[in-house]
């Protein structure tokens, strides 16, 4: 449990912490003249994609290859017996695995690549639909898989169901 913890918490805060550190290295106020010259993070450098998009595209790699080892052990196992009832609904989650995990790292994709600032209405265009892809994922991938599934529906009737009739 303590080695998820320190790579779960402390990676991020590592990564934070090189960040900042490039960014107050690279920073050169005099290619600025206004009021916010002196701040080293306003504007995007190169440090933002080395520190920031390539570790993101390293983990999105990573979830893949764990994603297609847990489909290959599922479905090798899956066809060792498949007349059962609790096998089909294996199926149905192995399927659902496989739409997750690009609807997972579509967002993250959009985000690494985009308009220059040059084109100030595309740029903006691109902006308003990075932020509604990215705060929505877990919205459009929670409601048909949790939401509006018909077991956790039932599990909710029946909660309400007993609780309210002994309430």
């Amino acid at each position: 449990f303590k080695h998820f913890l320190l790579v779960g918490c402390g990676g991020p805060v590592l990564n934070l912490s090189i960040w900042i550190w490039l960014r107050i290295l690279t920073y050169n106020p005099n290619l600025r003249d206004d009021l916010i010259k002196d701040c080293p993070f306003i504007e995007k450098n190169e440090v933002d994609f080395f520190v920031c998009e390539v570790p993101i595209f390293f983990i999105l790699l990573c979830n893949t290859f764990f994603l297609i080892w847990i489909m290959m052990i599922v479905v090798s196992k899956l066809r060792r017996n498949t007349a059962m009832d609790h096998d089909r609904k294996h199926w149905k989650a192995a399927k659902a695995l496989i739409i997750v995990m690009p609807m997972l790292g579509a967002g993250y994709l959009i985000t690494m690549v985009g308009p220059d600032q040059d084109t100030v209405w595309a740029y903006t265009v691109f902006q308003v639909l990075r932020s509604l892809v990215l705060s929505t994922q877990g919205l459009v991938i929670s409601l048909p898989y949790c939401f509006l599934s018909t077991e956790v529906q039932n599990v909710v009737k029946y909660y309400r169901q007993h609780h309210l009739c002994y309430s």
